[in-house]
Parts: structure tokens; C-alpha cells; sequence
């Protein structure tokens, strides 16, 4: 079940467990709002706040969680991953499981700004780009816990093709952390968030 989970791209069962929980509730309270319009829209006002009371909840969270990134955040690092993936001859970004349109995203920005980058989202094209890759190029890869084995041997193998592995992870120790030459830790305090927080916005 553990090797099932993992191939999946989670740590393990209780992530997965996790996740799928969330995905429940969310999918409980789509149904609820579909109930009460369906029920001719009675108590409008009351679900309006409840509504504007959510909203304010996911805006002060989202606040609290870059305020708690910028807390632990190794400015040194910052610079170092910014140097590294500006001087870039390639740029390889590696985003598994529920963080695979970070990579999609990542793409898109730098492009915006000049700077070419590639992020495949099938796991095995992405091992045999990084094994491709040469020094000067830059593999950055992003991870909740740091602990994903398809992540760590794609980075393995850029580090084994001399490449610079940047990781950003929510953690400041980690497997991921370790074989890094670059290291973002850009966690939060709510660990109950934690796969769908700053590793996200970073």
C-alpha cells in the first residue's frame, strides 16, 4: 500500500488519506450549495455571509502563511537560487502529484520574463531530460515534504549530470534538502495545509 501511495507521488498513506479528505469536504460543501439554491434560494442572506465570513478566512490564512514563509526563509539561499537560475543555460522544473501545474505555471512566468524552461509532466520523460542535463544547467524542484521518491531520482540524476538542484520544499530538513545544492524551506505552522500552502506560492 506505502509503494502504491509513493508511486502515486505522496509520501505515504497518510498524506493520500489526507488528501482525499479534503477532497471530500470540499465536494460535501459544493452539495450543500447546490441544495440551497435548489431550495429556491431561502436564507440567501445568511449563506451571503457565510460566503464573505469564508472569504475573509482564506484571505487572512493565505496572508499568515507568506508572513510565516518570509520568517524562515534563508535570504542568502534566496539569492543563491536567483543568481543560479537567471545564469541558467537550461532550466528543468519538476512538480509530481498534486503539485504538477506549479510546474505548468512556473513555465508560463518565466516565459513572461525571457527565460526558457521545460516541466514534463510525465515522470519518466522528466528522468531522462535530467539525466541530460550538463553544469550550467539549473534542475529546480519543488515538494511538500522532500521525501518523494520520483523527485528524489530525477534529482539524483541531474545532480549525477553536474547540474545545480534547487529545492523548495516545507521543510528545512528533508532527503530533498540534503541532496540539494540549493535549499528554500518555505513551510507554515498549520501542518494540516501544508501540501496546499507557500511550497505553492513560492
Amino acid at each position: 500500500m506505502i509503494r502504491t501511495c509513493q508511486s502515486l507521488g505522496y509520501t505515504g498513506l497518510n498524506e493520500l488519506r489526507s488528501v482525499l479528505g479534503r477532497q471530500d469536504s470540499a465536494l460535501g460543501r459544493q452539495d450543500s450549495a447546490l441544495a440551497s439554491q435548489d431550495a429556491g434560494g431561502a436564507g440567501a442572506t445568511g449563506e451571503d455571509e457565510e460566503v464573505a465570513g469564508a472569504l475573509e478566512r482564506t484571505v487572512a490564512a493565505g496572508i499568515e502563511q507568506l508572513q510565516a514563509m518570509l520568517s524562515i526563509l534563508d535570504r542568502d539561499e534566496f539569492a543563491r537560487a536567483v543568481t543560479s537560475l537567471a545564469g541558467a543555460n537550461r532550466l528543468l522544473i519538476v512538480t509530481m502529484s498534486d503539485l504538477a501545474m506549479l510546474g505548468q505555471y512556473a513555465v508560463f512566468h518565466f516565459a513572461l520574463v525571457g527565460r526558457t524552461a521545460e516541466a514534463p509532466t510525465d515522470a519518466l520523460t522528466t528522468h531522462v531530460i535530467a539525466g541530460m542535463l550538463k553544469p550550467g544547467d539549473v534542475c529546480l524542484a519543488v515538494g511538500h515534504s522532500g521525501t518523494n521518491a520520483i523527485t528524489m531520482r530525477i534529482c539524483q540524476a541531474a545532480a549525477a549530470a553536474g547540474a545545480t538542484v534547487i529545492a523548495v520544499t516545507s521543510f528545512a530538513r528533508g532527503a530533498l534538502a540534503d541532496l540539494a545544492d540549493i535549499h528554500l524551506a518555505a513551510g507554515t505552522p498549520q501542518l494540516e495545509n501544508l501540501p496546499h500552502s507557500t511550497t505553492r506560492i513560492s
